[in-house]
């Protein structure tokens, strides 16, 4: 199976397709051109491209010049120029939500955008906006001008998960990391991490993971 459309790619156009679709592409011999080519993946890659192929059919070609300047700063990272694992992470996210937005717009353009689509989309770029320490659902749905029943019924009907939880997975999933690449107290990690004492942290991480942060940490390197 393949794509049967064919695309003229301008300097700083971007284009999103699925990398398991066969393609193939051509430069102008008489043009001096460059590409710079990624494949991602994981959870959240996954779920950020399939909101985005909703709104607007993959391959989606656009323009936006935050998408490059992350997919450069990535590059940057797997070259040993700068960052780490989480910043590479976040830039990858970054440019998928830049990409969310672009097709966002464009439906908000056709004025077709279907109420779930608004719905997430908006709740992603709150996500992509704040430091996910500092998140709470009251600014949350005072930003989504929503009160909160309203706002947790909807969220959990689009997500099939109550928000706070949807959070809760977000701050330990950055919590994994900084156990696995960072020596920092534990203390610390779940102050970076906006959990509000170390005990409600390693409660929150035990219930989760069935063993404690400390666990984690020295079973993770041990097998790394």
């Amino acid at each position: 199976e393949q794509y049967d459309k064919s695309f003229v790619i301008k300097k700083d156009n971007y284009l999103l397709l699925d990398k398991h679709y066969n393609h193939r592409y051509f430069f102008d011999p008489n043009i001096p051109s460059e590409i710079y080519w990624m494949h991602i993946g994981g959870a959240q890659t996954k779920d950020m491209i399939e909101r985005i192929s909703l709104m607007k059919p993959l391959p989606f070609v656009g323009s936006n010049p935050h998408i490059l300047e992350a997919i450069k700063t990535s590059m940057d990272y797997h070259n040993g120029l700068r960052g780490d694992v989480f910043s590479d992470a976040a830039n990858i996210i970054s440019a998928l939500y830049h990409i969310l937005r672009d097709a966002y717009n464009e439906q908000i353009h056709k004025k077709s955008l279907p109420e779930e689509i608004s719905f997430c989309a908006e709740f992603e770029k709150i996500l992509c906006e704040s430091d996910i320490s500092t998140l709470h659902l009251d600014s949350i749905c005072v930003k989504m001008h929503m009160n909160k029943y309203y706002f947790s019924h909807k969220f959990k009907e689009y997500y099939r998960i109550s928000p706070m939880k949807y959070i809760n997975m977000l701050k330990l999933d950055k919590a994994k990391h900084l156990l696995r690449c960072t020596d920092m107290k534990i203390k610390s990690i779940a102050q970076i991490c906006g959990f509000s004492s170390n005990t409600y942290f390693t409660n929150v991480f035990s219930r989760e993971f069935n063993m404690s942060p400390e666990k984690y940490r020295a079973y993770n390197r041990f097998n790394t």
